[in-house]
């Protein structure tokens, strides 16, 4: 099986050096985030790369990290090296079985279909549309990572793992991405993004921010579900929605 560049990065970050070092050294920064899965034992569920076309989707969102559903099918060290890839990089495809409707999540049987629905997936599916100023595709038009890949409960250990996963993986990922623009949701990941960047946080919109050998346009906004104003069409003036539109459209 030949294996791409994009492949490659994906199948490294779901078998991340750092997890062996963390379960043999409890001082590691990335002990907490990864001794969460302790009890779950060979079904760890693998530190989640991105979703969707990361090389070509113009759209990208981060948030700080993705949480654990133990009822999910997801990966494990169990599944073949094609199987997790097409987890990943085809999770919202409708003509694959990963997900229903880019909205529920496949139960462990591989069967049946988690009831309730994603809402990260519902809001940020509705951000897109927004930013695109038409119905965007989930996986195609946007892609969604993290910024701490390791799966989390109440984001415990994605504080202090934070730096360390940001340092060895966010360079080569974006690197990758052809998104123009990038959206970071929610304060812990405006906080961290912020500081690993060196941008103002308190500024919603940046332009021209050299991420991976080129400029893209970078927004800060409110995490989904929160109380706070986060539609692109409320929170942005009409020329910066303007230049969002043409980054992606153009």
């Amino acid at each position: 099986m030949t294996i791409d560049l994009d492949q490659r990065l994906l199948l490294q970050i779901c078998r991340c050096p750092n997890i062996a070092k963390a379960r043999a050294d409890h001082s590691n920064p990335c002990a907490s985030v990864v001794g969460i899965q302790v009890e779950l034992g060979d079904k760890f569920q693998l530190p989640e790369p991105w979703n969707g076309d990361i090389v070509n989707a113009k759209l990208l969102f981060v948030s700080s990290n993705p949480s654990i559903d133990t009822n999910e099918a997801y990966p494990t060290n169990s599944w073949s090296q094609k199987k997790i890839l097409d987890f990943f990089q085809n999770r919202f495809h409708p003509d694959r079985n990963w997900t229903k409707e880019a909205r529920r999540v496949l139960s462990k049987d591989e069967q049946t279909y988690v009831e309730r629905r994603v809402p990260y997936w519902d809001e940020t599916k509705s951000m897109a549309k927004d930013a695109f100023g038409r119905f965007a595709r989930p996986g195609f038009d946007y892609a969604l990572t993290e910024i701490v890949h390791c799966k989390s409960k109440n984001r415990q250990g994605v504080k202090s793992a934070a730096k360390t996963c940001f340092n060895l993986w966010m360079n080569p990922l974006i690197s990758l991405s052809d998104a123009r623009v990038i959206i970071v949701l929610g304060s812990e990941a405006n906080q961290m993004m912020s500081e690993f960047l060196e941008l103002d946080g308190k500024i919603k919109f940046h332009r021209r921010v050299t991420l991976g050998s080129r400029e893209r346009i970078v927004l800060f906004l409110p995490a989904p579900g929160s109380n706070k104003t986060r539609k692109i069409s409320k929170v942005f003036s009409d020329s910066e929605r303007n230049e969002i539109w043409k980054a992606l459209n153009f």
